[in-house]
């Protein structure tokens, strides 16, 4: 009775576990379609920006947005510890909205203010989006499998806005020749975008709190560290404690010479960040880069990915796609941006399963691509000497493609491999890497977008290539 009686557990075992993992799978999914309606509204609006709206008023204000959450990145985590994860999402999400709406009325003293607000709830959106996954996914096979299916939906957005965009100005004119489209087309467009936006703040406030999740673990069904979702009061106790030194030796991912939480440090080995929080001194954004050393050398591929999405985004819609296609036709180049990078997300996120070397070989695959695309822009081999519209739309979709390509494994891996790697710290830290990962990407997106209206394209290419050598170099440093 006894074999009989074991194959019973472990059948009931397993059932939990399915149930567990379905249950977070409809999180998940809510996750995704909140990101997904948001930024079908915001991803379009920022790749037009540069190109529908006249002036540098709109560069300006999309730089201020990411020099602000570059900054503001640096209290994310604070912040996140008062008002806990889903608030922090439902709360950066609301701040989307108000952007958008400015956009309605055109002018400095709008957009720039509402930047200025963006930028500080995209921070809190952003790193609070990391833990959430995080919190779903706590081994390297599931956080790959939950990135995947995130960036997939949430980069098919700008395949579905940029398609909305397509048909709602084609039906204000200017559809070739650089033509312009009447602005009573583009207040309807942004006007629709608010309300996907709104639409994503609401789906955003009914995801469930980040300590109700179910943590599956190689041995056994748990729950997720409730100090993730924690308010500013909540103290780590010794079983917020145990419960990580538990899926420390699940992972098997307890650091060479670094203590388990609530364990002494081996005679002469370093300390490791995490025993700090033990100590009562939690790792800070500067002292888990000397404790971190994959973090510190994955910081200039965080800053290639900021540089690569803007210039996607301002430069080669505004001083490629527009002069040599016309304005009304950027949406649909874009579109097959946001498709190529939702398509290369979904499938990115199951090859990522298979391991670091098989993700950070593909960041090197992508990276590069993103290089040579860029150079051919430079070199001006895609450009005004491409004189047949055939030959312009072949070169600037297929542009498109290895932009879109890039871009997921830039996003999709690197937040797949931040998950892996710090899934067995405690969860501070995990917000800490995060929140490292937005503050570079955006301080590069803040800088390109601010300088893009002072500086020719030949340079920002140029700049745009330097950044990603330096990535490479990083990341085949780093170790992963």
């Amino acid at each position: 009775h006894a074999p009989a009686s074991e194959r019973r557990g472990e059948g009931r075992g397993a059932a939990t576990a399915r149930g567990a993992m379905a249950a977070n799978d409809r999180q998940l999914l809510i996750l995704s379609g909140s990101f997904f309606l948001l930024f079908l509204a915001f991803s379009t609006t920022q790749s037009l920006e540069s190109s529908l709206q006249t002036g540098s008023v709109g560069t300006m204000a999309l730089g201020t947005v990411y020099i602000v959450l570059t900054l503001s990145s640096l209290a994310a985590p604070r912040l996140l510890q008062a008002v806990g994860v889903t608030r922090g999402l439902t709360g950066g999400a609301t701040t989307y909205v108000l952007f958008i709406l400015s956009n309605l009325y055109f002018e400095w003293y709008t957009l720039i203010p509402a930047a200025v607000v963006l930028g500080f709830g995209a921070a809190v959106l952003w790193s609070a989006q990391g833990v959430y996954i995080s919190a779903l996914a706590p081994t390297e096979e599931l956080a790959a499998r939950a990135s995947g299916i995130f960036f997939a939906i949430f980069q098919s957005s700008q395949l579905f806005g940029n398609l909305l965009a397509f048909f709602v100005l084609r039906s204000g004119g200017g559809t070739g020749g650089g033509g312009e489209v009447a602005q009573s087309t583009v207040n309807l467009l942004f006007s629709i975008f608010a309300i996907s936006a709104c639409a994503g703040t609401v789906l955003s406030s009914t995801l469930a709190s980040v300590e109700s999740l179910a943590t599956v673990r190689p041995g056994g069904v748990g729950r997720a560290d409730s100090s993730l979702d924690a308010g500013a009061g909540d103290q780590h106790d010794s079983e917020a404690s145990q419960s990580l030194t538990e899926a420390q030796d699940h992972a098997g991912q307890v650091p060479p010479g670094a203590a388990r939480l609530g364990e002494e440090d081996e005679p002469g080995a370093a300390p490791h960040a995490e025993a700090y929080v033990v100590r009562g001194e939690p790792p800070t954004m500067s002292t888990v880069l000397v404790r971190e050393r994959t973090l510190l050398f994955l910081l200039p591929l965080f800053f290639f990915n900021g540089m690569e999405a803007a210039f996607a985004w301002s430069d080669f819609t505004a001083e490629v796609v527009k002069p040599l296609l016309g304005e009304a036709y950027v949406p649909l180049v874009m579109m097959v941006f946001g498709g190529s990078n939702a398509l290369s997300s979904a499938l990115l996120g199951k090859a990522g399963g298979k391991g670091p070397r098989s993700a950070r070989n593909l960041l090197v695959l992508g990276s590069l691509l993103q290089v040579v695309a860029v150079l051919l822009i430079w070199t001006g081999v895609v450009g005004e000497s491409l004189a047949s519209t055939g030959q312009r739309w072949f070169a600037l979709l297929v542009i498109a493609l290895v932009f879109g390509f890039a871009d997921a494994c830039l996003n999709t891996l690197t937040t797949a491999l931040l998950a892996a790697r710090f899934r067995s710290r405690h969860e501070h830290t995990v917000k800490l890497a995060f929140a490292h990962f937005k503050f570079w990407q955006s301080l590069a997106t803040g800088a390109a977008f601010f300088y893009s209206a002072h500086v020719a394209l030949p340079v920002k290419c140029a700049i745009t290539i330097g950044s990603g050598a330096l990535g490479l170099a990083g990341l085949m440093g780093s170790g992963v």
